[in-house]
């Protein structure tokens, strides 16, 4: 397949007689140049949907249209350990309103329900707990499904920052979700699949974590510094330590999806230590006679704000998404040839807080750069 300026090259050397090797160089140039072309695919371009009730204000709304969104993955509900029963249980299932619903419908957007289950969960429970696990997540979402009038899904997916000490459990877990996937009948169309977003130090150490029995990973290209440490920078996107981790996803056995972030917050510490993250903190409202120093505010006094107590000494570090560094990393995951055919770039997350401070032409930046 040839582009035009191609082929009105090829016509200039036929006009004047051109010897036969120019043009079957040309025409060399030409089918290498479309190569190139075909090598960089197209992202499916989602979103990530974090909060507790299904509900688009019109900035949201607008997003979803001007961007072209395709999916949105979904945080249907969490799953949790009752610490009386050592059972794992649905917790913060979300409320979808029906106004939320219709938009999806108009837009023709496709839900992905995701649930989350910590790793304390996983921890607590015995391996012969997995398959009833399994069956309780599916039912739950098949009367969600139905209460909802939403479609047959394409696409299931699980939340977990698992470790080397629950692998065994977590993997067990997929294993019987997949298998019974389609088991319930009209909850997932004939083609859908199961994913698991992959963590950055998942891949790293690969050979310890393992690898999840799933169709495809979300790789989440965020969180990847010691938040808890002072002297961090970055915890949310660190180029360095991005680049430090990256190395081996190119052969990851299952294919990758991507996931960038777009939010920000605030990370207290006292005398040195970890407090706690922050996420109502407006930089404005903090007091004068305080020092900044980069992205850190020391505290000269002991002060309230937002109900939040801060004593002297106390110190603060905003941690942000910044459009640049974003821009650098997908180059990054350009470079390495992360991405394998069909890919899908999904963005954390939707809410008209995080598109007050990342206008749309960012966004649509991010959706046109990664290949």
């Amino acid at each position: 397949m040839m582009n035009l300026r191609h082929c009105k090259l090829l016509k200039v050397c036929r006009n004047h007689k051109a010897p036969v090797f120019t043009v079957l160089f040309l025409f060399l140039l030409a089918s290498i140049s479309c190569k190139e072309q075909e090598q960089k695919h197209t992202a499916t371009r989602s979103f990530y949907y974090w909060k507790t009730r299904l509900q688009f204000s019109d900035k949201e709304a607008q997003a979803l249209r001007q961007l072209q969104i395709t999916n949105l993955y979904i945080k249907f509900f969490d799953v949790g350990l009752n610490g009386s029963i050592k059972e794992a249980q649905p917790i913060g299932k979300i409320q979808m309103t029906p106004a939320a619903i219709q938009t999806l419908n108009q837009l023709s957007i496709s839900v992905i329900p995701v649930i989350f289950i910590t790793n304390e969960t996983l921890l607590n429970l015995q391996p012969e707990q997995m398959e009833p696990l399994a069956s309780r997540i599916l039912q739950l979402l098949n009367e969600m499904q139905a209460k909802n009038r939403l479609p047959p899904f394409r696409e299931f997916q699980i939340d977990c920052d698992w470790t080397q000490s629950t692998k065994e459990h977590y993997f067990a877990l997929l294993q019987s979700i997949k298998k019974k996937m389609y088991a319930v009948d009209l909850l997932f169309r004939k083609d859908a699949y199961l994913s698991a977003t992959i963590r950055l130090h998942q891949i790293k150490y690969r050979m310890k974590t393992g690898t999840p029995p799933a169709d495809r990973g979300m790789l989440m290209c965020y969180n990847m510094g010691n938040l808890k440490r002072v002297a961090t920078n970055n915890s949310i996107l660190d180029l360095r330590e991005f680049n430090s981790y990256l190395k081996s996803a190119d052969r990851y056995p299952i294919p990758l999806d991507i996931a960038l972030p777009l939010f920000d917050w605030t990370v207290a510490f006292r005398s040195n230590q970890y407090r706690g993250i922050l996420y109502n903190i407006n930089p404005h409202q903090l007091p004068a006679s305080g020092k900044w120093i980069s992205n850190r505010y020391f505290f000269s006094g002991d002060t309230t704000i937002e109900g939040i107590d801060f004593k002297q000494g106390d110190r603060i570090r905003i941690e942000k998404s910044e459009h640049k560094e974003i821009l650098q990393a997908i180059s990054l995951i350009n470079k390495l040839r992360i991405t394998k055919d069909s890919f899908t770039l999904s963005l954390f997350h939707l809410d008209e807080s995080i598109l007050n401070k990342h206008p749309l032409y960012e966004l649509e930046t991010y959706y046109r750069s990664l290949h």
